[in-house]
């Protein structure tokens, strides 16, 4: 009888600490979408440094590679110095689209140029943009 007793509490205890963390992690993960989508915007917006804050904040809720690779594309884009002195992307023309350096280095100025042109249609919302030559402006990429 009184293993029963301290089986039924056992399982209370275990269902209350259950219920405690699954609120906890909910609440995180709407806090980390919330902080995601703010940090998304500002960077739209232009405020570079304000979204690289924001997903700092996120990356302290839940660390995931996606999200250190977008912090790292961040602080290119900011003009932060990062932690490694070879940097893993580059910032074509200044433009905001960061390419990895092997590429980048390996493309002419031409093609810089191309790839630059055709990403400021995106970012500025502006799709369907078509660039046709047979000049080798990297287009597939």
């Amino acid at each position: 009888m009184e293993a029963q007793v301290d089986n039924r509490d056992a399982l209370e205890v275990s269902d209350r600490l259950e219920k405690s963390l699954s609120m906890d992690a909910q609440e995180n993960m709407e806090e980390y979408s919330r902080l995601i989508s703010e940090g998304e915007a500002v960077s739209k917006q232009g405020h570079i440094q304000q979204a690289l804050n924001l997903f700092k904040q996120v990356y302290n809720i839940h660390q995931t590679p996606e999200l250190q690779c977008k912090i790292k594309k961040t602080e290119v884009m900011s003009g932060n110095d990062l932690e490694d002195e070879d940097d893993e992307f580059v910032n074509v023309n200044n433009s905001g689209l960061l390419l990895f350096k092997e590429l980048h280095d390996k493309m002419y100025d031409y093609q810089r140029d191309g790839v630059s042109f055709l990403y400021s249609f995106c970012k500025d919302g502006r799709k369907g943009r078509l660039l046709a030559d047979d000049m080798g402006l990297m287009k597939t990429i």
